[in-house]
């Protein structure tokens, strides 16, 4: 049986279910910021089948869709490729209209999902493997100091090209999400003091994902890193009431060098949690094939 949850009292009881769950923070995050209209082009259309044991959420965001696919317990195929097909076909215009898609989610999810989109001939681009970090409400942050001769605070409108420009999963529609995030969400920019350059940023993606810390290679050394998660983390939880989370792929040993184990998001075995990212088409070719 297949559940949509639309209402906001629907997406509180969905929610009272991530929040039992730490490695779900994709979904509950995105929930509450959906709850709170936090940015109001925004959607979010929840879905659950198999007694609540399988979760999709579809968030469509200028041009792009975000395809989040989230389990408990072990994975049944015969009920999650069902499952993803109906999803999909319910939200074709949707889908159409924002077609850079990426699945996000647990890596068993976003295998089979993966293994059916080829099996049906559809072509994938880049994927990530990725580790999930949380900044909790009870964080205490470490200090953390700007060098001598720079200045920090949030975006600027000319600060959006580089910005976009240096995004690794930029879309077609980057600098327009950039200044949407700059409005309704989260940035912060540190820039050198003399001529205003950005030396770094960081800014909160639509699902409370803390995304794009970047550090101008010139200016690499100086420990910016701290100051840019520490001070646009400690935002986000006050302003959105949100913890927000951060992924980190597997093979980025700078970043396991400096990361904190108070940080660590757990899966139920225990183990550091994992969010598998695959990005594709979702094309007028791909719902031909899906029928």
């Amino acid at each position: 049986m297949y559940r949509c949850y639309k209402s906001a009292d629907q997406l509180k009881d969905a929610l009272a279910i991530f929040q039992r769950h730490p490695r779900l923070k994709v979904l509950e995050n995105s929930t509450i910021l959906t709850i709170n209209n936090v940015v109001p082009s925004a959607e979010f259309r929840l879905y659950s089948c198999n007694d609540s044991k399988i979760w999709i959420g579809i968030k469509p965001f200028m041009g792009s869709t975000h395809i989040f696919v989230n389990g408990l317990g072990q994975l049944d195929e015969q009920i999650f490729i069902p499952f993803f097909k109906h999803v999909l076909r319910e939200n074709t215009d949707t889908l159409l209209a924002n077609p850079h898609s990426c699945l996000i989610g647990d890596i068993p999810l976003v295998d089979s999902a993966r293994a059916y989109l080829r099996g049906i001939g559809h072509n994938l681009y880049s994927s990530s493997a990725t580790l999930l970090y949380c900044f909790r409400k009870d964080l205490q942050f470490p200090e953390y100091k700007l060098p001598e001769g720079f200045t920090m605070g949030p975006f600027c409108e000319e600060d959006v090209p580089t910005v976009a420009a240096t995004w690794q999963y930029k879309s077609p529609t980057e600098e327009q999400k950039v200044r949407m995030r700059m409005k309704h969400l989260a940035t912060v920019c540190i820039k050198r003091a003399s001529d205003g350059k950005p030396a770094g940023f960081f800014m909160l993606e639509h699902n409370g994902m803390l995304v794009h810390a970047f550090v101008v290679p010139e200016f690499r050394g100086l420990r910016l890193r701290e100051a840019l998660f520490f001070s646009l983390g400690d935002h986000v939880r006050q302003k959105f009431g949100i913890e927000p989370y951060f992924c980190t792929v597997k093979t980025n040993e700078v970043m396991f060098r400096w990361l904190k184990k108070d940080w660590e998001v757990y899966d139920e075995t225990g183990a550091v949690a994992s969010v598998d990212f695959q990005a594709f088409e979702t094309d007028e070719a791909l719902f031909k094939k899906i029928g």
